[in-house]
């Protein structure tokens, strides 16, 4: 995903729905995502599905530079998103919006 100039809203979820979830909780989800590449915490917000509590910030996969966003599962985390150009970002920060 690649916004343009200015603001951007990188949807990953709308009310009631998470996108980028294969659905299969002992998958952690490295094959289903949304790549991030233009992200700036100034400038632009990321749309999820719940709260800040329903989600965890942690490493990219091999290869891939950037920060992964997890959906907490009771088995595993599944990633849904990777942002490469994150900034010091926390799920609590405003460039974070839940539905």
């Amino acid at each position: 995903m690649t916004g343009g100039s200015g603001f951007d809203r990188f949807t990953l979820g709308e009310v009631g729905k998470i996108y980028y979830d294969d659905a299969n909780p002992l998958l952690v989800g490295v094959n289903d995502y949304a790549l991030i590449t233009d992200f700036s915490a100034a400038d632009d917000i990321i749309q999820l599905s719940g709260s800040a509590s329903d989600y965890s910030l942690g490493a990219s996969v091999a290869g891939i530079n950037g920060l992964g966003i997890y959906r907490n599962g009771t088995t595993t985390n599944e990633l849904i998103g990777i942002v490469q150009t994150a900034d010091n970002i926390s799920l609590i920060d405003t460039c974070f919006s839940y539905v």
